[in-house]
């Protein structure tokens, strides 16, 4: 069986790993996707060292695309993420609802952080909950939907973010070390 490929080729991981083995790095993107407020070192951080490569491989890991080359079970989007299979149709629009917004979301931000956007969807504004006394069946809809688009949002930065972090600082085994290995 061929060997596993990465999502990524030699000249990402390359840059992967010269750019974001860096935790306050990390920590500054993720503050900057969730509308944290950045100290100075957070901004100078960011504006060091996201290149325009740096961007547009950050778009890449966050707002994945279907690619006609990419590696066999490398293919994925966020559209095929959600979990629909064993809903409704009525108790899966709210989830796909959520999924709107968080790649709405992401494409903002990533937008932002391009310095080509602006702020519409404001992070701390998706949880409004109106009062409970008068909410409407499509209040009741759209808080749902937007709790999960929320959840949402904070798991896949942070999963991404790690899975940045683990291929930076992930040590590569040299072809001396591979060949000691497969003569055990």
């Amino acid at each position: 069986m061929p060997e596993q490929q990465l999502r990524y080729d030699d000249i990402e991981i390359n840059l992967i790993k010269n750019t974001f083995g860096n935790l306050d790095l990390l920590k500054a993107i993720r503050k900057s996707f969730l509308q944290m407020p950045l100290s100075v070192v957070d901004q100078s951080l960011i504006k060091m060292n996201l290149t325009k490569d740096a961007l547009k491989l950050l778009r890449r890991v966050f707002l994945p695309e279907l690619e006609p080359d990419a590696p066999l079970h490398n293919e994925i989007d966020l559209w095929m993420t959600i979990k629909i299979d064993d809903k409704l149709p009525e108790e899966a629009l709210p989830h796909i609802y959520a999924r709107k917004m968080v790649i709405e979301y992401l494409e903002q931000q990533l937008s932002i952080l391009e310095g080509k956007g602006s702020q519409k969807i404001k992070f701390e504004e998706i949880l409004e909950i109106p009062d409970r006394s008068k909410i409407t069946s499509y209040e009741t809809f759209q808080v749902y939907s937007n709790l999960f688009a929320r959840n949402t949002l904070i798991f896949h930065i942070e999963q991404q973010l790690s899975q940045l972090y683990i291929l930076a600082t992930k040590k590569e085994v040299s072809e001396e070390d591979k060949k000691k290995d497969s003569s055990k």
